[in-house]
């Protein structure tokens, strides 16, 4: 009752050697995925320090170990791995391979990718046109499978008028419905956008106090923006 699913139906004398070898290459494309993330921690702290040319040559460690677990089945790192084309981190900005990963890594079932190849859609990049039909499509598959940070770039979609009524005006009402369900599921950067509505009355009746309550919740959550925005109540 302890092989992995596929192996159950199997000889002992073909499903042991099989065991072992699914084993070791789980234990090698963990290796493979940790050693990437250490390797783009050590980069993120020459960055800090503004040593770029150091933190390439980690950020290229980085990317070599999060493609050799994408081709070990890693789902988590395809999307490193699109991330680091995506920005051109150890490497060439290329928008192709970088929606490659993300495809694979969506077509597994992972919505952080399908978020992030919304991304690609809604801003462009390179070998990747604009299209926000699309962005909003991809967003949509990442939040009906549970991503909050989908949910908020939803309504980011409809606040800023890109999608949703003619004529490209925002629809603060469809916006507001989606910041709260990603404030709901636990994203903080929603609480300062549905603060944002309350304080300035764009599709609610203004409210400072709920504005307030709204930014507090996003600080209990650590999001800077709403400690900003608390800042700059009391300093009123």
């Amino acid at each position: 009752r302890f092989l992995p699913p596929g192996f159950r139906n199997l000889k002992f004398t073909h499903a042991f050697p099989a065991f072992i070898g699914y084993w070791v290459m789980l234990e090698q494309s963990l290796t493979f995925y940790a050693e990437g993330y250490e390797n783009d921690d050590i980069a993120s702290l020459y960055v800090s320090e503004g040593e770029d040319v150091r933190a390439e040559e980690y950020y290229k460690k980085a990317l070599t170990f999060y493609e050799t677990a994408a081709e070990a089945g890693n789902i988590t790192a395809m999307n490193e791995a699109g991330l680091y084309y995506r920005n051109g981190r150890g490497t060439q900005a290329d928008g192709e391979k970088a929606m490659d990963y993300y495809r694979k890594a969506a077509d597994a079932g992972n919505y952080t990718s399908m978020s992030n190849i919304g991304v690609m859609y809604e801003y462009g990049n390179a070998n990747v046109k604009e299209d926000t039909d699309k962005a909003y499509e991809w967003y949509k598959k990442a939040a009906d499978a549970g991503n909050a940070k989908a949910m908020y770039y939803l309504g980011d979609l409809y606040y800023n008028g890109k999608y949703g009524k003619k004529g490209d005006d925002p629809d603060y009402n469809t916006a507001r419905q989606w910041y709260e369900k990603a404030a709901e599921n636990g994203y903080s950067g929603a609480y300062s956008s549905l603060g944002d509505m309350y304080r300035d009355g764009r599709g609610v009746d203004q409210d400072y106090e709920k504005a307030l309550d709204y930014y507090m919740k996003g600080v209990a959550l650590g999001n800077s923006g709403a400690m900003n925005k608390v800042g700059y109540f009391y300093d009123k």
